[in-house]
């Protein structure tokens, strides 16, 4: 009541710990000095009977040696600075590899963390191990050895530490490694694990790492926004280029809804070779859009339309963003109002046009719902039809001198236009 303290004044105990040296001051008997791991061990002794104001200070005064031998060893000898409680951590071996200031504990028996000891450090900030933030510190180092240890314990102890709740995924430090240029650092978000991205020029995380990609919050693919954005801005430009580009969205047309689909349908990016370019396996000259090709054997229509084939992924892929296997009816009909010149040209035989002509016939319910193309073929010059111009008359025997005689009855032979 009379205010006699239960434990030694915070004070005195930091100014017995800070005594330099044992020495006489006045002919009187210096103070003997105490190691911060006394402190400890008293305090922790007498730990319910502190105030909360001494416990305050406690948390924020620097009064322990961190070790100071080398990297990877028990340190007997302290450093000469001192540390907050709170920037220092548990003597581990597993610590020590990873260059943190550890709390120096050695010549008082093993430290442990179970101990009252143990307990009362830890109520006053002692880090039992690194976080996830320090460790992607360490990971994103210039230290190539370093960041091997750091990367290698936060795999070890990722659930252990509870690094799961950290959203590591939306750090924008570079430290993952990626294939193909060992020196480059790249955030999670900036790579992934799904090695055919690279076709679209994105960055593939290290062979080695992709098995621990959910750890560091790495996505298998791209966003399929920025895909489709990067196959319209630079389309392929080869037959193989094709083949191994669609066949990497063909795995992912489960994530196409309507608006992708009809984006890319649209879009120029299907290369057209001629027979003369696909022999030569050169760059081709032309792009069309899904919706404007067709898979497979061109039969009948091999000149007038666009017929493609690739692999049959990548086929796949086609067809489901407008490409079909023949044209319609409608699109013939289409072809032949808008370019009948270049059609017949094409088919080179009044027979195959007059068939296409058929065809068309036979579709005329479903020609006449399209009332654009209907009323287009109104007015198209597309019909094919004949005239007869009249001809010389036709050379009868030859005479003798050369001549022809002509019978009353010869006709004029009359030529098909």
């Amino acid at each position: 009541a009379l205010g006699v303290r239960k434990t030694v004044e915070l004070d005195a105990i930091f100014a017995r710990l800070l005594v330099p040296s044992a020495s006489s001051v006045n002919g009187e008997k210096s103070i003997s000095k105490w190691s911060h791991v006394d402190l400890i061990k008293y305090l922790a002794s007498v730990r319910d009977d502190i105030p909360s104001e001494d416990l305050k200070k406690l948390k924020v005064t620097p009064i322990c040696a961190a070790e100071a031998g080398p990297a990877g060893q028990e340190a007997s000898q302290g450093t000469s600075r001192r540390y907050k409680i709170g920037e220092l951590f548990e003597p581990k071996d597993s610590l020590r590899s990873l260059g943190l200031p550890i709390l120096q504990w050695s010549g008082k028996g093993e430290y442990r963390p179970g101990s009252q000891e143990g307990r009362f450090l830890t109520s006053l900030g002692l880090k039992a191990f690194p976080s996830a933030v320090e460790l992607v510190e360490m990971m994103a180092s210039d230290n190539l050895a370093m960041r091997g240890r750091a990367m290698t314990y936060f795999i070890a102890n990722h659930s252990l530490n509870g690094y799961s709740s950290f959203e590591i995924g939306g750090t924008k430090s570079a430290f993952l490694p990626i294939q193909g240029d060992e020196k480059r650092l790249v955030s999670p978000a900036q790579c992934f694990t799904n090695e055919k991205s690279a076709l679209l020029g994105f960055s593939v995380l290290q062979q080695q790492l992709v098995v621990h990609a959910n750890k560091f919050g790495v996505a298998e693919n791209p966003p399929l926004t920025e895909c489709i954005n990067r196959l319209i801005a630079e389309p392929p430009k080869t037959h193989r280029d094709a083949i191994s580009l669609f066949g990497y969205f063909a795995t992912r047309v489960g994530e196409f809804g309507p608006n992708y689909t009809a984006k890319v349908g649209d879009a120029q990016i299907v290369p057209v070779l001629s027979k003369a370019q696909t022999e030569k396996h050169s760059h081709v000259s032309k792009h069309v859009a899904p919706q404007a090709c067709f898979i497979g054997e061109p039969g009948t229509y091999r000149d007038i339309f666009d017929f493609v084939d690739f692999s049959p992924e990548a086929n796949l892929f086609l067809l489901h963003c407008g490409s079909k296997h023949q044209p319609s009816k409608l699109q013939v009909a289409s072809m032949l109002a808008t370019e009948p010149a270049r059609v017949l040209g094409i088919v080179q035989s009044p027979d195959k046009y007059l068939s296409l002509l058929r065809m068309i016939a036979d579709a005329l319910p479903d020609l006449k719902r399209d009332r654009t193309l209907f009323k287009q073929m109104k007015t198209s010059s597309f019909l094919l039809a004949t005239r007869d111009i009249p001809g010389k008359p036709v050379k009868q025997d030859e005479n003798k001198n050369g001549s022809y005689d002509l019978d009353d009855d010869d006709e004029d032979v009359a030529i098909k236009q």
